[in-house]
């Protein structure tokens, strides 16, 4: 491969990444992933995940693409060598194990070609062996689209007939079309998908643990129809011609229609997952949205990996999450049923590697919170996620994610701790409503007429609506609704907050909710364990300063009346011993004072 890539600066080693057609009626797992067993080390709970990005290709990449312009020759040096039992490899691997991170991904194939990505595999499995011995699982980080056409045209020349084109005839291009030199490749192209197939077979020749494909959250590249065309024939190849069960993952966006392309997926991988916390006005809780969404959408033995990607100040190529973000972050995450991640490829690496005090401060976060869920693996395995409410949107409706008008209103329920699921109503029936004790709806006059007769059919049956609009008056049989310009104003307005909150409290009045005093900045989630056998109440401070002598409210209904009674006991990474104070019982209802909430604590019935 010798002089095959472009030079990198300062030493750097220079080597070089059918919707309905796919509903195919089969009992292939090929076709069908929920007929696939998940290995058990891949159930929500029992991995703690982290993107390991690196080696020779991976630097390679940056420095053709507008994001990775911005490391500096240190920071290349390190990603570019972070690979390998003679440099940083062995290092990063103890680091990793230390931190209690179980399943990480490694860069396999960006987009260069078979002959130039060589060497790169040859360190990955030298890698994978290495975080193997450290009980690691590993995936193979691949590309679904990109193609480095300086390589793949010397090496493969018929590649040039498996690039897309944009309507004014120009390839497209990766990063905006900013990056001149990576085309995007049709996934519709039996010779693409048969070049993909070699690499797939590599990748489980060398014995990796699972598979992530990258690239796949735009509609210009690839229609939905193609995509689920690509993927059923990637898994009819893994489970009929490889003979593997090895699973795969990928990163479809937000977008309802590409969101709902995870059937296709063994699990799930989000980014933009924004930095929680407080500043100044600012209550940062939109991930839970986020979380929520997706999780309304999976079948719930999927796992779901959300990585933290957007920073308050700064971003993922320049910097990187603090010690308190970084353990708010994790407890997010894991209370709202999601494995948590980072980018950790230029400014972290680099800054671990040279021993930087901050950059350690954080890694030391991630290995303490980290320990904490490997401890307490159990109360999150299996975790179900009490909703008596659901929030249901209409068909054509972005929720929320391009900060339109019902984003304010789940960051209000969520800061409220309102127990709540996200559903598309496309996807909803009448017998999905009946398991609700009440619903939401943010924009009941765009509804369709098919959506608005579920709605009423599911009134009929005694269920509870709080509607917003205009239509939505007394004469609908709605329990509660309220003008859609209230929406605008959830924001600031602390006065339409409350009548919001009050509003949908009449429809869980008698349901299992929680209710916090004192605590200004401090939300709360129930999750239920061992058929409604255990309840774990978590409790998630996003301010810096912690929350002193929070009062806790917790009433529990069916199915959950056999906890009633029972002595809670309390739990936190933070503390080796957390004080609950005034404790005590009234009916179904558990009361109780938590001296100090520093970032997040565990109340624990059963």
């Amino acid at each position: 491969m010798k002089n095959r890539l472009l030079p990198v600066a300062v030493g750097c080693i220079l080597l070089v990444t059918a919707g309905s057609m796919a509903r195919a009626q089969s009992a292939n797992p090929g076709i069908q992933p929920e007929a696939v067993q998940l290995p058990e080390w891949l159930h929500q709970g029992k991995f703690r995940f982290a993107r390991f990005d690196g080696g020779p290709i991976e630097i390679q990449k940056t420095i053709r693409s507008a994001w990775g312009m911005r490391f500096t020759p240190e920071e290349q040096k390190v990603l570019a060598n972070v690979y390998g039992k003679h440099e940083y490899g062995p290092r990063m691997a103890d680091l990793l194990a230390k931190a209690h991170v179980n399943f990480v991904w490694v860069t396999y194939s960006v987009g260069f070609s078979w002959e130039d990505e060589s060497p790169q595999r040859a360190l990955v499995r030298e890698m994978t062996g290495m975080l193997h011995a450290r009980g690691i699982k590993v995936a193979a980080y691949m590309d679904a689209h990109s193609m480095f056409w300086q390589s793949m045209f010397r090496d493969v020349p018929q590649s040039v007939r498996w690039i897309i084109f944009d309507p004014d005839g120009l390839p497209y291009r990766y990063s905006g079309g900013r990056d001149a030199l990576r085309f995007i490749a049709n996934l519709n192209d039996p010779a693409w998908v048969k070049y993909e197939e070699k690499r797939i077979s590599a990748i489980i020749d060398d014995g990796l643990d699972a598979i992530f494909f990258d690239n796949t959250a735009s509609s210009d590249w690839s229609s939905n129809e193609n995509v689920a065309a690509f993927f059923t024939k990637i898994r009819d190849f893994i489970h009929n011609d490889k003979h593997s069960d090895i699973p795969i993952f990928s990163n479809f966006g937000l977008v309802p229609s590409r969101a709902a392309l995870n059937r296709y997926m063994d699990f799930t991988f989000d980014e933009y997952w924004v930095e929680p916390g407080v500043w100044g006005k600012d209550w940062e809780v939109s991930n839970i949205r986020r979380t929520r969404y997706i999780r309304g959408m999976l079948p719930p033995q999927k796992p779901l990996i959300t990585e933290y990607s957007r920073f308050h100040e700064g971003n993922r190529s320049t910097g990187f999450l603090k010690a308190g973000s970084v353990e708010l972050s994790i407890a997010e995450a894991a209370a709202f049923g999601a494995a948590y991640t980072w980018d950790m490829e230029g400014p972290f690496d680099e800054r671990l590697i040279k021993n930087d005090p901050e950059a350690h401060r954080s890694w030391e976060a991630i290995s303490h919170y980290n320990g904490f869920l490997a401890d307490h693996e159990s109360l999150y395995t299996g975790a179900e996620y009490v909703t008596p409410l659901a929030v249901l949107l209409p068909d054509d409706f972005q929720p929320g994610f391009s900060w339109d008008d019902p984003a304010p209103l789940l960051d209000c329920l969520s800061r409220s701790s309102v127990l709540y699921a996200i559903k598309l109503a496309r996807s909803e029936t009448e017998a999905d409503l009946k398991t609700y004790a009440g619903v939401i709806l943010p924009w009941y006059d765009g509804m369709s007429p098919r959506e608005q007769s579920l709605v009423h059919e599911y009134v009929a049956g005694g269920g509870k609506i709080y509607a917003f609009g205009a239509e939505s008056g007394p004469n609908s049989g709605f329990t509660e609704f309220s003008d859609a310009e209230i929406l605008q104003r959830l924001e600031s307005d602390k006065m339409a907050q409350e009548e919001v909150i009050t509003k949908v409290k009449t429809l869980a009045k008698d349901t299992t909710q929680v209710e916090l005093v004192t605590g200004d900045h401090v939300l709360a989630n129930v999750t239920v364990l061992n058929k409604q056998r255990e309840t774990i109440l978590h409790l998630l401070n996003y301010n810096a300063k912690p929350a002193e002598n929070l009062e806790i409210t917790l009433s529990l209904t069916q199915p959950y009346q056999d906890l009633v009674g029972k002595s809670p006991a309390v739990m936190s990474p933070d503390a080796e011993s957390v004080n609950l104070k005034n404790v005590r019982w009234d009916g179904n209802t558990l009361r109780a004072t938590l001296s100090s909430l520093k970032r997040y604590s565990i109340i624990v019935l059963k």
